[in-house]
């Protein structure tokens, strides 16, 4: 998902990063920083723990066949232009269509590009997007799943993921409401690089926000400090998801709320002394 990365990391007294690496203590008697009710000690355990990755009636995605390894991805320009995939000053971005044949023709040229000896499995239609099965070949416990947005959802050739700039694309469906940005928000997420492992979505709720439409993630990420000697970093922002009432035009920004020293030691999560 595109962001604008400002991260304004709030440094006070009582949220000075830790002296495990030479920073200033964090004064103890002062409260932790919290998010979502919870303490930046309960969250760095539960990141450490990598549970849960989202709060409860988060997007999911439907079950598949436990027997395959499945792996998804959206279509991009760069798939059906080789000349974006060997330019990186070219917007690469993800390709919507308006209807089933025009999806039909971009999977099979796409299949016949990548792999030509796969063959469809099955092919799903949706409200959002148009998604085609495959097999893997030569890996019989893998299956590739292609999807490919519908324009009538959200039209992303605006979004150009080498180069974030904060536009999220264009929800085209009307009424355009707070479920539909909701969706959006939480879809993305299963598409970028915060669906791993260090992440975790704290909350997923509505912001009030004048003239737009708002959907806001406040996510935990956890960076190792690459040595026991350091800290690990632990960071919470905010990832908001703001549409246009108008036009319907998604605007995304990324924001720092706070961020902390922490360690895990015999399997239990400690703020840096």
């Amino acid at each position: 998902m595109q962001v604008i990365r400002e991260r304004w990391v709030i440094l006070s007294a009582a949220l000075a990063l830790a002296g495990c690496s030479g920073e200033q203590p964090i004064d103890g008697s002062l409260p932790l920083p919290q998010a979502a009710g919870l303490s930046a000690l309960q969250i760095a355990q539960n990141v450490y723990d990598n549970v849960p990755r989202t709060p409860a009636n988060f997007y999911q995605e439907v079950p598949r066949d436990p027997q395959f390894f499945y792996t998804t991805h959206h279509l991009m320009n760069s798939h059906i232009d080789s000349a974006v995939g060997a330019d990186p000053a070219r917007a690469e971005y993800e390709v919507c269509v308006n209807d089933m044949t025009a999806a039909a023709n971009f999977e099979l040229a796409y299949r016949q590009a990548i792999a030509p000896t796969s063959q469809l499995l099955a092919s799903t239609v949706t409200g959002e997007y148009f998604e085609y099965e495959t097999d893997v070949p030569g890996s019989p416990q893998q299956r590739a799943a292609l999807r490919i947005f519908d324009c009538d959802f959200v039209d992303r050739g605006n979004v150009n993921l080498r180069a974030p700039n904060g536009n999220g694309g264009t929800i085209n469906r009307r009424p355009l409401d707070q479920n539909l940005v909701r969706l959006l928000a939480e879809y993305s997420f299963h598409f970028s690089s915060y669906n791993n492992i260090g992440y975790q979505v704290l909350s997923s709720e509505q912001q009030p926000i004048a003239g737009a439409i708002n959907h806001t993630l406040l996510i935990a990420e956890l960076v190792a400090a690459g040595s026991t000697e350091n800290c690990d970093q632990l960071t919470v922002f905010s990832l908001s998801h703001d549409a246009d009432s108008s036009t319907g035009v998604v605007a995304v920004t990324e924001v720092t709320e706070w961020s902390i020293g922490v360690l895990l030691t015999d399997g239990r999560a400690q703020i840096c002394p």
